[in-house]
């Protein structure tokens, strides 16, 4: 049984439902943009300048988010979990695991200043 929430994800025979449509629409723009899914990097990070601006603009919020990390960290179960905390533009303000964790995001782009949008990302994007 299908609730009103759940049913414009419905498909209904060759016509897409409005999420098939859009995944599809972000296929074809990542395709015209050169991001491809062999090409795992995230390919948009801010220098050193534009960082230290995007974090200044943040700071409140970044503490706010460290504390909230501090409390929860102990209690993860899942030893690969990470927490990553973007403005509205998808920027990564600050990340929060395991060193470990922190080492492999990071050889794939993930570090702080990273843009987690579809033109960086693909259509796996935040």
């Amino acid at each position: 049984m299908w609730t009103e929430l759940a049913a414009p994800f419905k498909s209904s025979g060759e016509k897409f439902n409005p999420l098939e449509q859009r995944i599809q629409n972000s296929h074809r723009r990542c395709e015209t943009q050169g991001v491809r899914r062999d090409v795992v990097r995230i390919r948009d990070i801010l220098d050193v300048q534009a960082l230290q601006q995007l974090v200044d603009t943040h700071t409140r919020l970044i503490a706010y988010a460290k504390l909230l990390f501090n409390n929860v960290f102990q209690s993860l179960s899942d030893p690969h979990a990470m927490f990553i905390l973007t403005d509205a533009r998808a920027r990564i303000l600050a990340l929060y695991s395991r060193p470990a964790i922190m080492n492999a995001a990071a050889q794939q782009g993930v570090c702080l200043g990273a843009s987690l949008s579809e033109a960086s990302l693909g259509t796996n994007a935040v």
